[in-house]
């Protein structure tokens, strides 16, 4: 039993190396900039709609909800048109994690690790602003039942698998597999955080958690799982304050 499980280990450190030599350089920085201009243009688009019909709402929800929609949007339309990218991301998924009692215990103490970093740094230091999080989401400009529906949709569904697939399932895993897994925990984080204004350092703790709750179960379902519970918890309690 234990040679088989070794046997598979190789085999899968094997197809690791491969993934990371299959995926250049070239191929995501043309990824990125296709993944980020499409973004940069259809929200360009949807502005100028909002500044020329004067539509406040509009421009509002793009700050918000819509934004993410577009976001995840443009994200799945170009791993449509990078392959080799959609193949590397198949890497990142173990289904062995849903079944194992560690997953869901590593998850519960990532949340509370998280829930005690935030509480330390929102109420105690006051190091960054936690109503930067209801800007973020868009809570403020939402004025019917509808418009909630849609924003818990983006914010505790349609995002953190986007950001899940995008931080961990490829700019980390590439930069682990190119270099080292430090290197990818890092930039990985770094740039999670820098995607969430307001609470930079908070969004760079949550990037490194999701990074190793990745390396402790080698299956993104995992990061995914604890990424929805948080944002979950997050969005209801901003609704109910």
């Amino acid at each position: 039993m234990s040679e088989l499980l070794q046997q598979e280990q190789e085999q899968s450190l094997v197809t690791e190396k491969k993934e990371g030599r299959a995926l250049s350089w070239k191929t995501m920085i043309l990824f990125f900039l296709s993944f980020l201009g499409m973004s940069f243009a259809v929200g360009v688009i949807f502005g100028i709609i909002g500044g020329v019909t004067n539509n406040e709402r509009l421009l509002n929800a793009l700050q918000g909800y819509v934004g993410l929609f577009i976001d995840a949007l443009m994200f799945g339309i170009a791993l449509l048109l990078f392959k080799k990218v959609r193949v590397f991301l198949r890497g990142s998924f173990d289904k062995k994690a849903i079944y194992e009692w560690k997953t869901y215990l590593y998850i519960l103490l990532a949340i509370f690790i998280t829930y005690a970093v935030q509480f330390i740094s929102f109420r105690v230091i006051g190091f960054e602003n936690p109503e930067a999080q209801e800007k973020v989401m868009g809570l403020q400009g939402a004025q019917s039942t509808f418009e909630f529906v849609l924003i818990g949709l983006a914010v505790i569904l349609v995002t953190p698998i986007k950001e899940e697939l995008l931080f961990r399932g490829v700019l980390h895993r590439f930069l682990e597999k190119k270099y080292h897994f430090y290197v990818g925990l890092v930039v990985s984080s770094i740039i999670f955080g820098l995607a969430h204004f307001g609470y930079p350092i908070n969004g760079a703790i949550i990037g490194v958690i999701t990074v190793v709750l990745y390396r402790l179960t080698r299956s993104l379902y995992t990061s995914i799982m604890y990424h929805i519970i948080w944002n979950a918890f997050v969005f209801s309690t901003l609704l109910l304050s």
